[in-house]
C-alpha cells in the first residue's frame, strides 16, 4: 500500500496576547518585520519570526532554525504495518497507531515539533529506506511545503526512478 499522509494539526498561536505583552515589556513591536514583509506567511512562521524578534529586534522574518522546536504539528498517516514500524522508528515522536478495517494497514497520528519533522524527513528520504517509507516522508515534506513550512532548503532533491526522491544536504 502506498502510504497516505495528511497534516491534521498546526499551531494556532495567540499572537494578539504575545504582541501586546512584548510591546509593553520590550518597548517595540516584535511583529514589525513580518508585518512589513510582502510575502504570505503561515501562522507558525509568523510566530517564529516574532520569537526571533524577541531575541533580536532586527531579526529577519522566516523559519529560524534554532526556534523550530517551538511549533508542533500532527500528521495522520495510513500505511502497511511493516512500513508504519519503520516510519515510527525514524520519526521518534509521540504517536498513536491503530489497525484499520483493511487487514495489515495501520492508521497513525504522529505529533512533534517542526525541528523533529525536519530531521525525520531527512532520515526518511535516504537511499537506505524502502520505497514506501521514502514515499511517506517525501509526502510529509510536500504537505509541510504546501503549508508554507519548507525547512529543507539546505537540501537538494535527487529524483529516483521509483517515483521517490532523496534529500541530500547541500551544505
Amino acid at each position: 500500500m502506498v502510504p497516505t499522509v495528511v497534516l491534521i494539526q498546526s499551531p494556532l498561536p495567540n499572537l494578539g496576547i504575545l504582541l501586546g505583552i512584548c510591546q509593553q515589556a520590550l518597548g517595540y513591536s516584535v511583529s514589525a518585520a513580518i508585518d512589513a514583509s510582502q510575502q504570505e506567511r503561515s501562522d507558525a512562521e509568523r510566530f517564529l519570526s516574532c520569537l526571533a524578534a524577541m531575541q533580536e529586534q532586527t531579526a529577519k522574518p522566516g523559519l529560524v532554525p534554532h526556534l523550530l522546536s517551538h511549533v508542533s504539528f500532527s500528521v495522520l498517516m495510513a500505511a502497511d504495518e511493516e512500513d508504519t514500524i519503520e516510519i515510527l522508528s525514524i520519526a521518534e515522536m509521540p504517536f498513536i497507531s491503530v489497525p484499520t478495517r483493511s487487514r495489515g494497514v495501520q492508521l497513525t497520528v504522529i505529533t512533534g515539533p517542526l525541528s523533529r519533522w525536519q530531521d525525520a524527513v531527512k532520515l526518511g528520504s535516504e537511499s537506505s529506506c524502502v520505497r514506501n517509507v521514502r514515499l511517506a516522508f517525501n509526502a510529509v515534506k510536500s504537505i509541510f511545503g504546501d503549508a508554507g513550512l519548507d525547512v529543507w532548503k539546505d537540501c537538494a532533491i535527487r529524483p529516483l526512478a521509483d517515483g521517490t526522491f532523496l534529500l541530500e544536504d547541500k551544505r
